[in-house]
């Protein structure tokens, strides 16, 4: 791939407003890249050419706020449900094609957004989901990190029950992310998901990730989470609407 192509520039913007969103809010950088992406190029490519950028972004929040990280809700009752759920995920992986992928993972986004729009619609205060359900929602969670690297949604939807500070629940998000995603990346080295090409488009995604980084926690300080939190998700179901229209007709 040549990395001054019209195609890899629009992939580097496209990443750029995710890792801003994702440094800001501790999730959705993942979810927006396949949303958006996944309109120019394979999900598999962006998979291999994004998880290293998204893993930067994640140690960089970890190292810098790791004193607002919730370590023992993070290893107790939350990582043992999503890596169980992830290794499912990533067997599912393998026995897709990528319009088939590109389709589950758009219904799946449609579906998540609007509850969380319809959630915050309803501006009620959010009690901790019973622990069956939180281990279901995580797990589930876990399958979808493991097809596509983008669990956050549904790992947003439990964990934000519980954890309600916003410096906690960002810094605890990429606690998670970090662990995740280094797992990943481990598998797909051997699989040949990460290849010389996702090599090359990952190191020019560098540009995206410090861009994503300094605008990231900028807008984090200032962040209105209502409004915030309501435009990403409108964006994901809109680009997910795109996607379904444009891989089922």
């Amino acid at each position: 791939m040549d990395p001054l192509s019209a195609s890899m520039l629009l992939l580097v913007g496209i990443v750029f407003l995710a890792l801003v969103t994702g440094t800001a809010m501790g999730f959705g950088s993942m979810v927006i890249t396949i949303v958006l992406g996944s309109h120019f190029f394979d999900i598999p490519f962006l998979l291999g050419a994004m998880v290293p950028a998204n893993l930067c972004v994640s140690i960089y929040v970890l190292v810098r706020h790791r004193q607002h990280v919730q370590w023992r809700f993070l290893a107790v009752s939350v990582l043992p449900a999503m890596l169980v759920g992830g290794v499912a995920g990533f067997a599912l992986f393998a026995f897709q094609d990528s319009k088939g992928l590109q389709l589950i993972f758009g219904v799946i986004v449609l579906i998540l957004a609007s509850m969380e729009l319809w959630r915050m619609r309803s501006d009620v205060v959010q009690q901790p989901l019973p622990r069956w359900l939180s281990l279901l929602t995580l797990t589930g969670a876990g399958v979808i990190h493991g097809l596509f690297a983008a669990g956050g949604p549904l790992a947003v939807y439990a964990i934000s029950r519980q954890v309600r500070v916003k410096e906690e629940f960002r810094a605890t998000l990429c606690a998670l992310w970090t662990v995740l995603n280094f797992a990943l990346l481990v598998v797909y080295i051997p699989t040949g998901i990460v290849t010389k090409e996702t090599g090359i488009a990952s190191v020019v995604l560098l540009v995206s990730v410090l861009g994503g980084i300094v605008v990231g926690e900028w807008v984090h300080t200032i962040l209105k989470g209502k409004w915030f939190r309501g435009s990403v998700f409108v964006l994901l179901a809109g680009g997910a609407l795109a996607l379904i229209a444009r891989t089922a007709f």
